[in-house]
């Protein structure tokens, strides 16, 4: 089992981008993530690590 973060820029108004992410990520890997977070960040982020 994987953990995921997905780390999004919320001055960009990524949010909704990160968790469309979120989604198809866990619909993808089913079975496979144990866990996924998301962390709100600033300065353009977006990084998907596991």
């Amino acid at each position: 089992m994987h953990s995921v973060t997905i780390v999004y820029c919320t001055q960009c108004r990524w949010m909704l981008r990160a968790a469309w992410m979120a989604q198809e990520l866990l619909s993808t890997f089913d079975g496979e993530i144990a866990e996924l977070t998301l962390k709100p960040s600033t300065g353009g982020t977006f990084e998907v690590t596991a």
